[in-house]
């Protein structure tokens, strides 16, 4: 009943009725000194506690609740994390992802990682009803590949995230590639193949996103390949496309919110082996996993082949995907995982002042 409560009163103060203040000043040290819980959003809010709280910081550690997105090494600074062991409890987005940040900050930093709670995050509903809906999928697909100068019929395997060497598009194309090389050698009759990377800025990645290019240019795959700007708006893309490579590297993504997006599209995932997409992906049922680094590439272009030459494969693992999402990763799903981390670290406030 509890949990039911807080999570309609929860779902209403997001929707309507939230009061933002200034992340410095006064007004945020008595705020947080009068919240019954406060919750940092991301690592390196951890820098605010000092900055702004000061001498009231340890009145504050007790009831906070710390969320936490990422796991590249440079966040594992201790002028971002060493007030972690005395809050209240740490939320990260996947398993994987909390081993690694109880044994990093064990293991390199000496210092004992809080209660724990592992919260998968959840499609939204804005973006579920446009996976649903039939005719506004058709219309955005037909739309994104007419700009593309992509046929209806062509087979289009999209990366969509922000162009950097972490997010694997360098091995993704040099895959994509290799597999149009087997398709010749081999003789197999399939629909022209496209790769689509979502997430260009030539601003930002200069010289990696010119790398890319150049590869494109020297294979001569220019019409194959096609980079889009880095955009908000997915949905006209997941529409698009026909799988979804999700090909970060190192220790993967945290979690990957766009995996169970283009699940909800009905999109099979070429992922790799790690990180949250391993909780997110069942191999060999809603897409096919493969290693990281260059040990991958081969693989990945014998999964794009694989999913190329058999329509039936593909459709299959991408109902399936849907499936997954629609028992494990909505919105409403995440919410109620959060009221129970919530409702927890609420009692362990509570029980903290009157102790």
């Amino acid at each position: 009943m509890w949990c039911t409560t807080f999570l309609y009163l929860f779902l209403l103060l997001v929707h309507s009725a939230f009061q933002v203040l200034s992340a410095k000043g006064q007004e945020a040290v008595g705020t947080a000194l009068k919240a019954d819980l406060v919750v940092l959003n991301t690592a390196v809010a951890g820098k605010w506690l000092d900055a702004v709280l000061k001498e009231n910081v340890h009145q504050v550690l007790p009831k906070v609740l710390w969320w936490i997105h990422e796991m590249r090494g440079h966040y594992f600074k201790m002028d971002y994390i060493k007030h972690l062991p005395l809050v209240a409890g740490a939320m990260i987005d996947s398993h994987v992802t909390a081993e690694y940040w109880k044994n990093r900050t064990q293991e390199r930093l000496k210092i004992k990682m809080p209660d724990t709670y592992v919260v998968h995050l959840g499609n939204s509903k804005e973006l579920m009803d446009v996976a649903e809906a039939s005719v506004a999928k058709r219309v955005l697909r037909e739309h994104v590949r007419e700009s593309l100068g992509v046929q209806n019929d062509d087979i289009i395997f999209g990366l969509i995230n922000s162009v950097s060497r972490g997010k694997g598009q360098d091995l993704f194309l040099r895959a994509f590639y290799e597999s149009l090389q087997l398709i010749q050698e081999k003789k197999l009759v399939v629909p022209s193949l496209h790769a689509v990377i979502v997430g260009s800025d030539m601003t930002a990645q200069t010289k990696f996103e010119s790398e890319l290019r150049d590869f494109v240019a020297l294979k001569k795959i220019q019409n194959r390949v096609h980079f889009v700007n880095k955009t908000l708006t997915v949905a006209p893309y997941l529409a698009a496309i026909d799988v979804l490579v999700q090909n970060s590297q190192a220790r993967g993504e945290c979690f990957g919110r766009i995996t169970i997006e283009a699940m909800a599209f009905q999109l099979p995932v070429l992922g790799t082996s790690a990180g949250g997409t391993t909780e997110i992906v069942v191999n060999g049922s809603t897409g096919l996993l493969h290693p990281v680094g260059k040990d991958g590439v081969t693989p990945l272009a014998k999964n794009i082949i694989k999913l190329a030459t058999h329509v039936e494969r593909r459709l299959t693992m991408g109902k399936k995907g849907y499936e997954r999402v629609k028992v494990m990763f909505l919105e409403r799903h995440m919410a109620h995982r959060i009221a129970a981390v919530l409702k927890d670290v609420l009692q362990k406030a509570k029980n903290h002042r009157h102790s």
